[in-house]
């Protein structure tokens, strides 16, 4: 009897394997084809893509033939570090934020889109941004728009004007190095602004050159500024309906005015 019993599970147990191995099979054939119209995989230039309905990550990278980042979508942990000519850059920008960054082909961030609420027992604070940066250098085109506390906010395009040097060269005049922390790097540039502060304007300094911006008076108002980001002519409709053009002298003071 003993015997018999062994051998019956034997015999269940050859079958058990054979099924489940067709249906292994089954399942890596259907993959395979491209299985059903939004599941699986299937050829598409004779290039394997993958179809689904429905993904769940943290951090999703489109990447070149070369593995070098296209694109970058990451949730407020996971974004990629700055990256300048293969170079990562890890305490230059501090992205606690959902964000998707641009890259160039080659590997060098030049852009993106962050996304932002703040909100503690004082103040509540929202960012959405898209940026553009000039070529291995920081943002010169961003569309922004701040709010604050729900009744504060500024909406704009912004135009600015970088140093013409290399953001690496630019870090490693004011001794910082890629693989400084975010409070390191910061402490370097600050020293480095105090005791050489015409040196740290030529090339590191931003200067703003033309704002088109809904302000947080809800003025509409266009700055145009000089090579020094002076603010030297302004264009505004006030939100109570006064309208006027401004011209602005270096010190800053009205030289003129337009009604």
């Amino acid at each position: 009897m003993e015997l018999k019993r062994i051998t019956r599970q034997l015999n269940w147990l050859k079958i058990y394997s054979i099924v489940n191995t067709a249906v292994l099979a089954g399942i890596l054939v259907y993959l395979g084809l491209g299985g059903a119209s939004n599941s699986g995989y299937k050829s598409l230039n004779n290039q394997d893509t993958l179809n689904i309905s429905y993904i769940k990550a943290q951090r999703v990278d489109i990447i070149e033939n070369d593995d070098k980042l296209a694109i970058s979508l990451s949730n407020s942990q996971t974004s990629p570090n700055p990256t300048f000519d293969n170079i990562e850059l890890k305490g230059v920008s501090n992205r606690n934020t959902p964000n998707i960054i641009f890259f160039d082909g080659e590997g060098d961030e030049v852009g993106g889109m962050a996304f932002s609420n703040s909100l503690n027992s004082e103040w509540q604070q929202g960012i959405r941004h898209l940026a553009f940066d000039g070529n291995h250098q920081d943002e010169v085109v961003t569309v922004s728009h701040f709010i604050k506390n729900d009744s504060i906010s500024r909406t704009g395009f912004y135009i600015h004007q970088r140093p013409q040097i290399h953001i690496l060269d630019a870090l490693s005049e004011m001794g910082v190095s890629p693989n400084d922390s975010e409070d390191i790097l910061a402490n370097k540039i600050s020293e480095f602004k105090k005791s050489n502060p015409k040196r740290f304007e030529e090339i590191w300094q931003l200067k703003s050159r033309v704002s088109i911006e809904k302000n947080e008076q809800d003025d509409a108002v266009i700055n145009l500024y000089d090579g020094e980001g002076r603010v030297r002519m302004k264009l505004f409709v006030e939100k109570s309906g006064n309208a006027g053009i401004h011209f602005i002298g270096e010190d800053g003071g009205v030289v003129s005015k337009l009604k």
